[in-house]
């Protein structure tokens, strides 16, 4: 899998690289800062990158990479992996391309209480945004969620509109993970299984949104 990373280099100047597999040398977007060049750019799996740094030439960006603007990026490929809890014994409930929203909304999960694992992969349309410092935010939040990357947790989620850091974790095809265990109200209700909570009493559940992800 591709890492992305902020490359720095001692010495300002300008950035090119050459590409092995057809010995072109490429424009490459760069800027100095402090006595320092920077290239953000994305390492492949068991890949070799080489860069110049020509300290005898002004740095020359490509494009300028907006500065305090966050830019959102595109998240695609939704799956939603649903571990109900009722009575009869959970059941599973596996959900491709479902849009994000209250379970109550969603034919099949009408009912069900219990633990969505929702995941998303990122599309990178511009290299240049892989590794930047990254947040997610989650929106509308009907339970508690948790969010994680490759098995590394992130953080944790109990109210409407958490944003969650992310580091420099962001490359193009990563799967975020977003697990989200909701109330059982509304298990109860579906079953009937108590005098507690009348038939119009269910609450949201889910994962409801919008969730962004954001660099700058």
């Amino acid at each position: 899998r591709s890492v992305g990373v902020r490359l720095t280099f001692e010495g300002v100047g300008r950035v090119r690289e050459l590409e092995l597999s057809s010995g072109r040398i490429l424009a490459t977007p760069h800027a100095a800062q402090g006595g320092r060049t920077s290239v953000p750019t994305s390492i492949p799996a068991l890949g070799v990158r080489v860069f110049e740094l020509d300290l005898t030439t002004e740095p020359e960006p490509v494009v300028d990479l907006p500065q305090d603007d966050a830019v959102e990026l595109t998240l695609e490929a939704w799956h939603l992996r649903v571990l109900s809890e009722e009575p009869a014994g959970p059941r599973t409930i596996e959900l491709d391309g479902v849009a994000l929203g209250d379970w109550r909304k969603i034919e099949s999960l009408g009912g069900v209480s219990g633990t969505g694992r929702y995941t998303v992969r990122v599309a990178l349309r511009d290299e240049r945004l892989a590794g930047l410092p990254a947040r997610i935010d989650l929106g509308a939040l009907a339970g508690s969620a948790v969010v994680s990357i490759g098995g590394r947790i992130f953080g944790t989620a109990y109210v409407d509109d958490t944003v969650i850091d992310l580091g420099d974790s962001i490359t193009d095809g990563i799967e975020i993970e977003i697990e989200v265990r909701t109330a059982l109200r509304n298990a109860v209700i579906e079953a009937d299984i108590s005098d507690l909570f009348d038939q119009d009493s269910s609450q949201p559940q889910g994962l409801i949104g919008p969730v962004r992800l954001l660099v700058n």
